[in-house]
């Protein structure tokens, strides 16, 4: 009898646990495209079309080089096109290649 009762329990709490990760996942799945819509303005990050040091969009984490040469450079953090000598305040460097 308390065999029984204990593998009803495990059962009922895996089926929680599979509902609650099926649930986390299909939240999540409709989050991402509203968090990937959430970037700024160039005003908000004081952009700038050219840089006045060593820091310029070219060698940050967020540049993103276009492959078409007619199309601007783009950045995940700024809304529209950027200079790849421009810099503002998100600029984070990127991490060397090693072995490079």
């Amino acid at each position: 009898m308390i065999q029984h009762t204990i593998r009803k329990h495990s059962l009922a709490r895996r089926r929680l646990l599979l509902g609650f990760a099926w649930f986390s996942g299909v939240l999540l799945a409709g989050l991402r495209p509203a968090l990937a819509a959430a970037t700024l303005t160039k005003e908000m990050v004081t952009y700038k079309l050219e840089s006045e040091g060593t820091q310029s969009c070219k060698d940050c984490i967020h540049f993103l080089k276009s492959r078409a040469p007619e199309k601007e450079d783009q950045c995940a953090v700024i809304q529209g096109g950027i200079s790849p000598n421009g810099h503002c305040v998100v600029w984070a460097p990127r991490k060397p290649v090693e072995g490079c």
